[in-house]
C-alpha cells in the first residue's frame, strides 16, 4: 500500500461537495513505461446520499521512461450498487478544465 497516493473526485458542478476518496490505493511494480493502479473508494459522509464505494482499477503505458502518465483507463465496480463500467482518466491543463466545465454539453 501506498498512503502517499490519495484521490479525491468532484462533481463538476458541485465543487465545494467532495464526491469521493480513495481509502487504500495499490501500485503495480512493473517499471515506469506500464503499470497498475488500483484504488478503493467511498463516499464521505457529507455526500452519503450519493452512495458510491467500490473498487478501480486504472492502467497505463507511456512510450518513453520519462514520460509524464496523461491517461489512465480501467473498469470500476461498485460496493453498493454492484455497478462495473468503464473510466478514463486523462491528466488535462487548468484552461482545458475550465472549458470543459463552462461547455454547454455537460449537464
Amino acid at each position: 500500500m501506498d498512503d502517499e497516493l490519495v484521490f479525491t473526485g468532484w462533481i463538476s458542478d458541485l465543487d465545494n461537495v467532495v464526491f469521493f476518496t480513495s481509502s487504500d490505493t495499490m501500485l503495480s511494480d512493473m517499471g515506469k513505461q506500464s503499470g497498475t493502479l488500483l484504488y478503493w473508494y467511498d463516499s464521505p459522509a457529507e455526500a452519503g446520499r450519493h452512495q458510491v464505494g467500490g473498487l478501480v482499477e486504472l492502467n497505463w503505458r507511456t512510450k518513453y521512461l520519462g514520460s509524464k502518465i496523461n491517461r489512465m483507463s480501467g473498469w470500476y465496480t461498485g460496493r453498493v450498487t454492484k455497478e462495473i463500467g468503464h473510466v478514463e482518466y486523462l491528466r488535462i491543463t487548468e484552461e482545458e478544465f475550465n472549458t470543459m466545465r463552462s461547455s454547454d454539453f455537460l449537464p
